[in-house]
């Protein structure tokens, strides 16, 4: 037995996305790796390299944004790819000189966005795939260091789509376009075009978008913006239209796009925002008819089913929508629910997301009818204090992220109960554990293991 067991849980920031797995998916004889996520039956998109941690020769029904990737995440990824299906590879704003297709057998149904990679020279493609490729868009602007060698390749490969030059620069083109709701759409609209007559692309704040307040054929693309950066931005904007608007990586909590009265044929892509609970529209936007908008959500854990449902109203096709995993409360000063006594918990939520948990003198029957079944669990903090509780079950936990808890002065408590397979995706676990001296060796190894960040284990 162990009499004293000390933990501290501390937040770290979210690590990779627990809830996704690759499944077998057969095609023409062949079987691929088809990254799938428990939240949306439709395929999935990644943004970090990080999450693809499979070792995968074949993939397939996958979409890959490679932006500002190093050249060793890229190619550590599609260097040892020997068939690929049904997957979109984006490949921008990185530092890399060569991307390595060497070991490719087959590609069918790829599309590739290849731009504004200012240091690429080359890309390496077998010869032999040319016979037997099906299928394939290629989008190749902005790299103005890439040989004449690798895009006349890029030429033979491509067989639908295809769109290549290189330069950079880009210029200013302020045009006029009638739509229907000009009460809405006054003056004229910016349109960015590189020279070589490509959507141009912006990576950061930039003076000319701020006297834009209407924007044409333009792309958008924000990882590592502020918050100040990003409302500025999208507070001056009053319409959209044939746009690509990518967010990821931020720490908004609520994406406010309530100044825009008009969307039109737009790409909006949110991934990986850890901590945005809300997105706001305005009500001319959520009663426009929809004209081919685009909408994706992945990894946002924490939004909520309001604004999930304001993306659905906003998007025409190709919608891949991510389903809400958490329950939050919140109190009526829209802060993050406080929970001491049983019967304030009145619901029966499977995951659960920014709420504090005191348990304090609760019986052992109160503290698992409220987590023996609960499934995911982020950004939550749990007390379990002065208890007579014998056992403790978690035995239906699939994922936990940045979470704290504290166990403490609980005389009679003998086991804990954690999955073991949990302990291959939980990520900013840390506890305080004291005074429980009745706990077992076998539950004292758990908890050690469950702890991967900050932990004080006193026997």
């Amino acid at each position: 037995m162990r009499n004293k067991l000390y933990i501290l849980l501390i937040f770290s920031i979210i690590g990779q996305t627990f809830h996704l797995r690759v499944e077998n998916k057969e095609y023409n004889g062949k079987n691929y790796c088809h990254v799938r996520s428990d939240l949306i039956e439709e395929n999935v998109a990644l943004i970090n390299r990080d999450d693809f941690r499979w070792n995968c020769t074949n993939i397939a029904s996958t979409m890959l944004y490679m932006i500002k990737w190093t050249e060793n995440e890229i190619n550590s990824l599609l260097g040892n790819a020997e068939y690929l299906y049904d997957v979109h590879i984006f490949i921008q704003n990185s530092q890399l000189e060569k991307i390595d297709f060497s070991s490719l057998k087959s590609i069918e149904n790829v599309q590739l966005n290849i731009q504004d990679n200012p240091k690429l020279k080359e890309i390496i493609v077998p010869e032999a795939i040319f016979g037997t490729r099906k299928n394939i868009l290629i989008y190749l602007f902005g790299n103005p260091s890439l040989s004449t060698e690798s895009i006349e390749t890029f030429k033979k490969l491509c067989d639908v789509s295809c769109g290549m030059s290189t330069p950079t620069k880009t210029e200013i083109k302020r045009i006029r376009i009638m739509v229907n709701h000009d009460e809405i759409v006054k003056g004229f609209w910016c349109r960015f075009n590189d020279l070589g007559d490509a959507q141009a692309a912006f990576y950061s704040p930039n003076e000319e978008l701020k006297f834009c307040r209407n924007l044409n054929q333009i792309k958008i693309i924000i990882t590592d913006w502020s918050n100040e950066q990003i409302n500025e931005f999208l507070g001056n904007l009053i319409a959209a239209s044939v746009i690509t608007l990518l967010i990821a990586h931020s720490q908004l909590e609520v994406l406010d796009l309530s100044a825009i009265g008009y969307l039109d044929r737009i790409i909006f892509i949110l991934i990986d925002n850890p901590k945005l609970r809300t997105i706001k529209f305005s009500r001319l936007v959520l009663d426009q008819k929809r004209i081919m908008n685009v909408v994706q959500s992945f990894h946002n854990p924490m939004l909520s089913d309001e604004s999930i449902e304001g993306l659905r109203k906003i998007c025409a096709f190709n919608c891949l929508i991510e389903r809400g995993r958490y329950s939050n409360l919140r109190n009526e000063n829209n802060e993050e629910a406080i929970i001491r006594n049983r019967m304030e918990f009145r619901w029966n939520c499977p995951n659960r997301a920014s709420m504090t948990f005191y348990m304090v003198r609760w019986s052992e029957y109160e503290i698992n009818s409220l987590w023996s079944h609960v499934e995911y669990v982020y950004n939550v903090k749990i007390v379990i204090t002065e208890t007579m509780a014998d056992r403790i079950e978690f035995k239906s936990l699939k994922g936990i992220e940045r979470s704290e808890f504290t166990i403490m002065d609980n005389p009679n408590l003998d086991t804990i109960e954690i999955p073991p397979d949990v302990l291959k995706s939980r990520r900013g676990i840390s506890i305080y554990t004291l005074n429980n001296p009745s706990i077992s060796d076998k539950s004292f190894e758990t908890i050690r293991d469950f702890c991967d960040k900050y932990c004080r284990l006193q026997p």
